[in-house]
């Protein structure tokens, strides 16, 4: 006798997937902005970090969708060279994800985590005045 209910294992994937469809509803818009927004940058300038576009330097947060990347296929080398601070984000993505889907009830420490992490990524930046980065981001 199997002791996993295919019943019960069905109603709690609608019950993932219900919230998911209710979070991209709830942020429909915002998603199209962000997006038009990264197409139409990277059309014109080549690239779409707004704090690159006015200020010529690279930013806290340059690097870290390749940083996470790297992490989740398990090169941590090449995420750390990226940008220091994706480890922290992928722990605080994993944990959000986790709260929000996988549990009934409220993420504590969501909030001061996601400060936290923020107060990383820009410490890192600060202290180091940039990032230990390849060149495959200043492309």
């Amino acid at each position: 006798m199997s002791c996993i209910n295919p019943v019960s294992v069905k109603t709690y994937c609608s019950k993932i997937a219900d919230k998911l469809i209710t979070d991209i509803k709830r942020f429909f818009l915002p998603i199209i902005i962000v997006l038009v927004y990264l197409v139409v940058t990277y059309l014109i300038f080549g690239y779409n970090c707004p704090y690159r576009l006015l200020f010529g330097r690279l930013c806290p947060g340059c690097g870290l969708t390749h940083s996470c990347i790297s992490i989740l296929c398990l090169d941590f080398k090449t995420a750390y060279e990226y940008n220091i601070a994706g480890f922290a984000w992928v722990i605080l993505i994993i944990y959000a994800i986790i709260s929000r889907y996988f549990t009934d009830r409220k993420p504590r420490f969501l909030m001061p985590v996601c400060i936290i992490t923020c107060l990383i990524t820009f410490m890192q930046w600060a202290i180091l005045g940039r990032f230990v980065m390849t060149e495959l981001i200043i492309k």
